[in-house]
């Protein structure tokens, strides 16, 4: 990452940004703590994925230094029937560019733009070590649906997954 700072942006995905997207994926992946990915996917699979997403119109956002992406989120549509009422969350901020509410602004934008889009719930898993994001998903509304325990063994340690859930009440069907 460059060390100039500039002011962050955030804007929506687009495939003129996938390889600086997979420089920060690659960047979170590698710190083996936050993301089941441990590197970033191959190039082509890196613009599929984003071709798709963009396509769909779902909500999915970047966080920009200027033209580096240094941070993402992406809720992807389910598409089985009697599940498409739901999307899910990914999402990932650089190391150097942490703590500085970027997270916070992404989330927003992307579930803001998950309740226009008619979505009635957002699921998404953490690892229970990674406190900082519980507590943005908490402020955010989410709540814990469930715990695996031990979910995640890597470099001689478990992690606990965490399962949390958004639920749009505004976008639910009237009964």
């Amino acid at each position: 990452m460059s060390s100039e700072q500039h002011e962050i942006c955030i804007v929506p995905a687009a495939l003129e940004y996938v390889e600086s997207f997979r420089e920060c994926l690659d960047s979170v992946a590698r710190e083996r703590r936050w993301l089941m990915s441990l590197q970033a996917h191959p190039p082509a699979e890196a613009r599929e994925f984003w071709e798709k997403i963009i396509a769909e119109d779902a909500p999915a956002f970047f966080a920009l230094n200027g033209p580096q992406v240094v941070g993402w989120v992406d809720i992807k549509f389910f598409q089985l029937e009697g599940l498409r009422h739901r999307g899910a969350l990914g999402m990932g901020i650089h190391s150097n560019y942490r703590g500085q509410g970027i997270g916070t602004r992404l989330m927003e934008a992307a579930l803001a733009k998950a309740r226009q889009r008619g979505l009635m719930r957002v699921d998404l898993t953490v690892y229970a070590t990674n406190t900082a994001a519980i507590a943005l998903y908490r402020k955010l509304g989410f709540i814990e649906e469930g715990r695996m325990v031990k979910g995640r063994y890597i470099d001689g340690r478990f992690d606990d997954v965490i399962h949390m859930g958004l639920i749009f009440s505004e976008n639910l069907p009237q009964e």
